[in-house]
C-alpha cells in the first residue's frame, strides 16, 4: 500500500515534540496517508489522535540499560521491516540515531528531526553524539528548527537538512481583541533548569514592588517544584505565585492573562511560545539558544526579547506591557499574524515536500 508513514517517539504524552508530531500526524492522516506511530513509552495521552492512525507501542519487559536499548532498537528494526513504510519519522536525537542504527541494511527511507539544542552534549551523552554524528549522514533529509541549529552542524550532515518550524495549533482561540480579564502572568513549561524559573521569580519579585495586585501562574511539572517554593518564600512571594502543575485546559488560563512569560536559557521552538503569539497574548522571552524565540518575535512588534538570564530586562518588559496599554494592544494586533505563517496545513506542506521525494 502505497502513502505510509512511520512516526517514531519517546511517547505521547506532554512534550513539545509529542504536540509537533501529533499535529502532523493528524494532519497527514486528513491527506490520506497512512499513518503509524511507534511509541516508546505507553503513557496517558496528552494531545488528541486522529482514530484512524494506528499507534504501536514497545515492550521493554522490563529490560533496563543496554538491554532496553537493544530491545528498542529491536523493535523499531521490526517495525520498519513489517511496514513497508514509504517513509519513517524519528523525532529527537537518542531516537533518531536508534532509527537510523535499526535501519542498517535495510532500504527505508529515513527523515530524523533534532527538536531542541544539538550542542548541549550533557543533554545526550557522548555515545549517543558520537552516534549522531556517523549516522545522521545516512539520513534521507534532517529537519531542523532554526538555521542557528542547521548552522551547528558540519557540511556531511548540513548538505541533508532543511529548516521547517513548528505549526501553530489552529484550534487555539485568537484573543487579539479582546479584553483581559485577569492580573496575571503566565509561563508554561516543565520545571527544569532549562526554564530558569529563579530568573522569573526574581523579575516578578521586582515586577511586584513596582505594582500590586497581580500574580504569577505556572504551569508544568519536574523536579524543581520544592526549589522554587522555597525562592519565593525567601523573595517573600509565595502568596502571589501559583504552581499549577500540569493541566489540560492551559490555553484558558493563557487567553486571558496580562502576558505570557519565558525565561529559557535554550530552547528550539518553543510551542507554548508560538501559541502565546497565536492567541494575541503579550509575549515576552528570552533570546536564547538556539534562535526559536527571534524567529518567531520581531521585538517591540509582535512580542518582546530579552537577553538571557536578565531579570531586570523581564521586570523592566512586564512592566511596560501593564503600564503602556497601547503598546500592549499593538502586542497583541502584530502578534495573531503568525497563525497563518505557521498554520499546520503551511508547515505540513513543508514536510510533503520531503517525504514525497
Amino acid at each position: 500500500m502505497g502513502n505510509r508513514i512511520l512516526f517514531i517517539n519517546s511517547s505521547l504524552g506532554n512534550g513539545g515534540s509529542e504536540r509537533v508530531m501529533t499535529l502532523l500526524a493528524n494532519e497527514f492522516s486528513r491527506r490520506n496517508y497512512q499513518v503509524d506511530m511507534l511509541i516508546q513509552n505507553n503513557v496517558k495521552e496528552s494531545y488528541p489522535l486522529d482514530e484512524n492512525i494506528n499507534r504501536i507501542f514497545f515492550d521493554s519487559h522490563n529490560a533496563r540499560g543496554f538491554k532496553y536499548v537493544f530491545s528498542w532498537v529491536k523493535k523499531i528494526r521490526r517495525t520498519m521491516k513489517a511496514g513497508s513504510y514509504n517513509v519513517v519519522i524519528s523525532f529527537m536525537m537518542r531516537n533518531n540515531v536508534l532509527a537510523l542504527l535499526a535501519n542498517i541494511g535495510l532500504k527505508n527511507q529515513i527523515i530524523v528531526s533534532e527538536r531542541c539544542d544539538p550542542r548541549r552534549i550533557e543533554d545526550y551523552g557522548i555515545l549517543f553524539k558520537a552516534g549522531e554524528r556517523l549516522l545522521y549522514p545516512l539520513a534521507k533529509k534532517i529537519v531542523l528548527q532554526t538555521e542557528e541549529v542547521k548552522n551547528y552542524y558540519g557540511k556531511s550532515i548540513r548538505k541533508n537538512a532543511t529548516v521547517i518550524p513548528n505549526p501553530i495549533n489552529q484550534s487555539i482561540q485568537c484573543e487579539a481583541d479582546k479584553k483581559r480579564r485577569r492580573t496575571v502572568f503566565v509561563a508554561v513549561g516543565r520545571l527544569h533548569e532549562q526554564k530558569n524559573y529563579p530568573m522569573l521569580l526574581r523579575a516578578f519579585s521586582l515586577f511586584s514592588k513596582e505594582i500590586e495586585g497581580y500574580t504569577l501562574e505556572i504551569f508544568g511539572q519536574g523536579p524543581l517544584l520544592e526549589k522554587l517554593q522555597s525562592l519565593c518564600h525567601e523573595l517573600n512571594i509565595e502568596d502571589k505565585v501559583l504552581f499549577k502543575g500540569y493541566v489540560n485546559n492551559v490555553h484558558e488560563y493563557m487567553r486571558t492573562a496580562t502576558a505570557f512569560v519565558m525565561t529559557s536559557n535554550y530552547e528550539g521552538i518553543s510551542n507554548a511560545m508560538l501559541e502565546s503569539l497565536g492567541m494575541g497574548l503579550p509575549t515576552i522571552c528570552t533570546d536564547c539558544p538556539v534562535g526559536g524565540a527571534k524567529m518567531m518575535i520581531k521585538p517591540n512588534i509582535n512580542g518582546i526579547l530579552i537577553p538571557v538570564g536578565n531579570e531586570e530586562a523581564c521586570a523592566s518588559a512586564m512592566l511596560k506591557v501593564v503600564r503602556d496599554e497601547k503598546f500592549a494592544a499593538k502586542l497583541c494586533r502584530e502578534a495573531v499574524k503568525i497563525r497563518n505563517e505557521y498554520s499546520i496545513s503551511t508547515i505540513a506542506n513543508m514536510w510533503q515536500e520531503i517525504i514525497d521525494f
